[in-house]
């Protein structure tokens, strides 16, 4: 009996630090976004009514602007949200370059047409293709990620290469 609630006891202590952990790993997120002098932003794909958005506000993180379909989640998303976001409307049609610039990607994208309680035609149905546009959205953006940390790297290495040369001429003098 005593080895039962020993061991209960010891499930709750370690749901209740992992509870912590999680808290505190949200803090420390909320503390580098507020540390910054811009704030992380995000985007929020397929966004509903805006929990996601609502979360990531919270974190302290800055909307870019959103994308959703549905004309009476859109009234709901601004009554929430307010007016200032973009919508841009269906994420199929959107060009990557006519988004404003942000940092994470949110999408609750569709889960009926895979799910048990669906027809669970997959990507048979027009729903099941929209991961296919996230997809063309986040490659674009790893692109240019790509070209921005290329320039980065490049500059970090001169730099780094004229500290050296620096160095060679002070030990040449000494």
């Amino acid at each position: 009996m005593k080895t039962n609630t020993r061991i209960k006891t010891q499930n709750i202590h370690q749901e209740n630090l992992d509870l912590f952990n999680n808290l505190q790993s949200l803090q420390n997120i909320k503390k580098k976004t507020s540390l910054r002098k811009k704030p992380q932003t995000f985007f929020d794909f397929c966004a509903g009514i805006g929990s996601a958005h609502l979360a990531f506000k919270k974190l302290g993180l800055a909307c870019a602007g959103y994308s959703e379909i549905d004309e009476k989640a859109e009234k709901l998303y601004n009554l929430f949200h307010g007016l200032h976001y973009k919508n841009h409307g269906d994420l199929m049609k959107i060009n990557p370059d006519d988004l404003e610039d942000f940092d994470i990607l949110i999408a609750g994208f569709p889960c009926q047409t895979f799910s048990i309680a669906g027809k669970r035609t997959g990507f048979g149905d027009e729903r099941g293709q929209v991961i296919f546009g996230l997809k063309k959205i986040i490659n674009h953006y790893i692109k240019k990620q790509k070209k921005l940390w290329h320039h980065y790297l490049k500059k970090q290495r001169n730099q780094h290469l004229l500290s050296l040369q620096k160095e060679k001429k002070k030990k040449f003098v000494l």
